[in-house]
């Protein structure tokens, strides 16, 4: 049983848009340098025939990089099923490329689950700490590894709630951009 693993997850449609083959990247250069113990498990299915090719591709870069062993699809779930996806790993990674606020992160933070994200929406939103402001994979890898000991966050919750919702959020964040 590898409970002591790093449990990262990802969550969204698999299609290009959501940039896994950046985390694909950062997930192999966090194995050379730190090793086996960590576990990549990405929510979500393909939907187009694009999207559906775009797996099939991914799924050839974990064969070179063999990252078999560190990286799942798990297929999509239902919105129930998430608090206790979110709430059983140990970091959310999030690399999508679309620049608007993915409600992922959002769900991820309410759940006091740190994030480590490239997406611009966030950077006036999140600590430093949660932030790649250049989209580069050596610095995305190091902040994996830098939170490896990382607890549970209760001010990312708090950063969802003090918005109350979504709208309010919205509104906070277009006034940043």
């Amino acid at each position: 049983n590898n409970d002591n693993r790093l449990k990262l997850l990802s969550v969204g449609r698999i299609t290009p848009a959501k940039n896994y083959e950046f985390l694909l990247d950062a997930a192999f250069q966090l194995k050379k340098k730190r090793g086996d113990n960590f576990m990549l498990d990405i929510v979500g299915g393909p939907v187009t025939d694009e999207d559906f090719f775009y797996k099939k591709q991914l799924k050839k870069s974990i064969d070179e990089k063999k990252l078999k062993n560190n990286v799942k699809f798990l297929g999509p779930k239902t919105y129930a099923e998430m608090p206790d996806i979110y709430n059983s790993h140990d970091i959310l990674l999030h690399a999508s490329e679309t620049g608007s606020i993915d409600k992922t992160v959002l769900e991820a933070m309410a759940c006091g689950l740190p994030v480590i994200t490239t997406s611009e929406a966030f950077h006036s939103l999140l600590a430093a700490r949660y932030v790649v402001f250049d989209k580069n994979i050596n610095v995305f890898a190091e902040k994996i590894a830098q939170m490896i000991n990382h607890n549970k966050d209760a001010s990312l919750r708090n950063i969802v709630l003090q918005n109350h919702n979504l709208n309010n959020l919205i509104d906070k964040i277009l006034a940043n951009l």
